[in-house]
């Protein structure tokens, strides 16, 4: 082997770290100043360099004016847990939060989606977006749901001039940076939209020009995509068990019959194509899918009460389904009900639950 190329090896060996699973126990959570019993995940970055979370306060923080922390917590290049940074939230309800498309800031929701404020992820200050205040426009979050895609932060709900006087529903693109009266910046009116559609059971909005829908009847439910202009249909079932989208991809999972297995399926809407990644007798629930719908994550109950069998699947290994977590003999171990986030690449899942929270490699 040349001089040359043994470097160059070296070299990738140490620009492309080989990630591991890493851990924060319960124990180490606390010398942090964590509340693991009533910790839960909101997302990873759009470039995974950061784990965002929350917990509740205590009751003596909340006689402070404190109800939630919220928590950072940085990932290193090799997949472990770098630095945490806690941000104190006065709103007495959180409801969601998000990154913005270039993570410089995550924009939090709560207080009914009446406030949102967000954080500055160079100096983990907390600033007003918008607080409600009598006499000026504003919006409201309705229901209280803050997503990004496609490069934009959107928000669904109810925008209001100074009178209060409520305009239509819509989805509307959320501008952190733009002036505070051009923060919300509405599309069309999705409450007319909505209200055309038969039975209506279900709404997963992509953008503000992109959806999934479910019309819900007796003994079956149809599923469709809208573009903006018109839907399609694109499945039909008895039961559907979840439903989690993204880069305009739906992952769900559906019984054709009473009697039929579960299938995990994953719709792409741009190909207009359906692909069945696995089916058995237990429902596939908990879903997710990668911010680039390249890599899904699902879960079965297990045997062991309080258990769960959790798989990853991602595109370029043809879906095919993996266990995450093995032994040492490879076998797949059962990780405890908790909660769970996947990466925006697909390569680490967290989870959080008894034990602490758990970065896995996915790779």
């Amino acid at each position: 082997m040349s001089r040359y190329l043994l470097y160059l090896l070296l070299f990738l060996a140490w620009a492309a770290p080989t990630l591991a699973d890493d851990q924060l126990t319960t124990a180490a959570l606390r010398r942090l100043g964590v509340n693991p019993s009533r910790l839960q995940p909101i997302a990873f970055s759009h470039n995974d360099k950061i784990l965002a979370a929350f917990d509740r306060a205590t009751f003596e923080q909340k006689k402070e004016g404190v109800f939630y922390h919220l928590w950072f917590f940085e990932i290193n290049r090799d997949g472990t847990f770098g630095e945490a940074h806690s941000v104190p939230l006065g709103l007495k309800s959180f409801e969601q939060g998000e990154f913005t498309p270039d993570d410089s800031k995550f924009v939090v929701l709560g207080n009914r989606g009446t406030t949102f404020q967000m954080v500055d992820l160079k100096t983990y200050q907390m600033e007003d977006l918008f607080i409600p205040e009598w006499g000026k426009a504003g919006f409201r979050a309705d229901p209280a749901v803050l997503w990004s895609e496609a490069g934009k932060l959107f928000v669904i709900g109810h925008p209001y001039d100074q009178n209060r006087f409520i305009e239509t529903r819509t989805v509307a693109t959320l501008r952190p940076n733009a002036p505070p009266e051009q923060r919300f910046q509405r599309s069309s009116d999705i409450g007319t939209l909505e209200k055309g559609i038969e039975r209506l059971g279900h709404a997963g909005y992509l953008t503000d020009s992109a959806a999934f829908f479910g019309q819900r009847y007796p003994e079956l439910t149809i599923m469709s995509y809208w573009n903006g202009n018109e839907m399609r249909e694109f499945d039909r079932g008895w039961k559907f068990s979840g439903f989690w989208s993204r880069a305009g991809r739906l992952l769900y999972s559906v019984r054709r019959g009473e009697m039929q297995e579960s299938e995990l399926t994953l719709y792409d809407a741009r190909s207009d194509r359906q692909t069945v990644l696995a089916k058995a007798p237990v429902d596939y629930r908990y879903l997710f899918l990668s911010r680039d719908g390249k890599t899904a994550l699902t879960s079965q109950v297990a045997e062991t009460y309080g258990r769960l069998n959790t798989w990853y699947a991602r595109e370029s290994e043809g879906w095919e389904l993996k266990p995450v977590g093995t032994d040492s003999s490879g076998q797949q171990r059962t990780l405890a009900a908790g909660w769970m986030r996947i990466s925006s690449n697909g390569r680490m899942m967290a989870h959080i639950g008894s034990n602490g929270i758990t970065l896995f490699d996915l790779r």
